[in-house]
């Protein structure tokens, strides 16, 4: 992959360009910009500068609606073939001093159904009409790698834009239907904790093969799918949002299924026995860090009424502790514990 092709998303984070960069992706095209309700963005073709100082070219398709008035700046990428538009094209285009040759996307995108006959059979009769820009037939990836070999040796002035794509247009996506995006996100973090934990009890049956991806990845169809930018900013229709609850109650219960059949096999149960294994042998964090151990009350009951058994409750929980720091001293990557119990729902 070497470039984004991102034409319908609502603004665009600073942080995008280092992230492309990071990827192996150095040119990203987008049009929803044009969509600024006040304020037309200056440049079509340009480097976009992210916040780290990364700088990625970027290039604005400017293909106007065949209804369009003139001096619109509201441009698609569901493009259609006609004189107006392949015209409106190059006439919106702000760049013409840096290069000659634009892209047009053209076919019905939202629909699905591409480019058909008649949009074919119009692109070899526009070629024959005076006056209107030759059309040729291509692939975004060949037009792309020319643009930057064109912008690396040009001898005018490429502009830099420096901080986050704002579109002043679908505002309050970031709080709108917020179900959604809490969902979301819990879901992210419960479906990297079910693969990995799934991942480690495959390790200790000895079989990487007995970890249930298949199963994790029809969940994390149904996330991704919601992770379309109608669902997820809050700008669909209130159907999507009553599915969405129902989708998002399935997604958690595939991983919660995963999830609960990895700790069958990681940890059991036998009298007398505390597994702290979720809190010390199965930290999937990366870093040193400070918890707690939560004590039902029936356990301290238990633990109080019978001295030994409290200390070797205490002595047990000290030494596997001290067993696993220092099995990572090297790394420092330790766990201080501190043990609460809990009495009558009260932390005591």
């Amino acid at each position: 992959v070497e470039y984004l092709w991102l034409p319908d998303v609502f603004g665009y984070s600073w942080a995008l360009p280092q992230i492309l960069k990071k990827s192996g992706i150095s040119t990203f095209m987008t049009t929803k910009i044009s969509w600024n309700q006040y304020n037309r963005m200056p440049h079509d073709t340009f480097y976009w500068k992210g916040i780290d100082g990364t700088e990625i070219l970027t290039h604005f398709i400017t293909t106007p609606e065949p209804w369009s008035e003139p001096g619109s700046w509201f441009y698609t990428y569901n493009g259609r073939l006609l004189p107006k538009t392949v015209k409106g094209v190059w006439d919106a285009y702000s760049e013409k001093d840096i290069t000659k040759e634009l892209l047009i996307s053209y076919g019905y995108g939202d629909g699905g159904g591409g480019v058909n006959r008649d949009m074919l059979e119009t692109r070899r009769r526009i070629n024959r009409i005076p006056g209107l820009p030759i059309l040729e037939t291509g692939k975004a990836g060949d037009y792309f790698r020319n643009l930057q070999e064109t912008v690396k040796n040009t001898e005018e002035y490429v502009h830099t834009w420096d901080g986050e794509l704002y579109l002043e247009y679908h505002r309050g996506t970031y709080t709108s239907h917020a179900y959604n995006k809490k969902m979301n996100r819990k879901m992210e973090f419960l479906y990297r904790d079910a693969e990995w934990k799934s991942a480690m009890a495959a390790v200790k049956q000895g079989d990487i093969a007995k970890a249930e991806q298949e199963e994790l990845t029809k969940g994390w169809k149904i996330l991704l799918t919601h992770q379309f930018h109608d669902i997820i900013p809050g700008s669909s229709i209130k159907e999507v949002y009553d599915d969405s609850v129902v989708n998002y109650e399935e997604t958690e219960q595939i991983a919660c299924g995963v999830e609960t059949r990895a700790w069958g096999i990681l940890a059991k149960e036998a009298e007398n026995n505390y597994t702290i294994w979720n809190r010390i042998h199965c930290s999937s964090l990366n870093n040193s860090r400070n918890d707690n151990i939560f004590i039902q009350e029936i356990l301290w009951y238990d633990l109080l009424c019978n001295n030994r058994l409290f200390n070797n409750f205490i002595g047990n929980v000290c030494a596997r502790i001290q067993k696993h720091w220092s099995r990572n001293n090297r790394s420092n990557n330790y766990t201080d514990i501190n043990i609460i119990y809990v009495w009558n729902n009260t932390l005591r």
